[in-house]
């Protein structure tokens, strides 16, 4: 945790932050090859 340094409460704060929110970023970062997949295949407009 370095982000909190040696002040407990931050740590703790940062830990239940991490927790709360862990599972959706693992779902966001799992879901990336397939948004990836999709923009790829946009066809954008020509600018003039």
């Amino acid at each position: 945790m370095v982000c909190a340094g040696r002040q407990p409460l931050l740590r703790e704060a940062v830990t239940l932050v991490a927790g709360w929110h862990g599972q959706r970023h693992a779902g966001l970062l799992a879901d990336i090859p397939l948004q990836v997949e999709k923009i790829r295949g946009i066809k954008l407009p020509k600018l003039r």
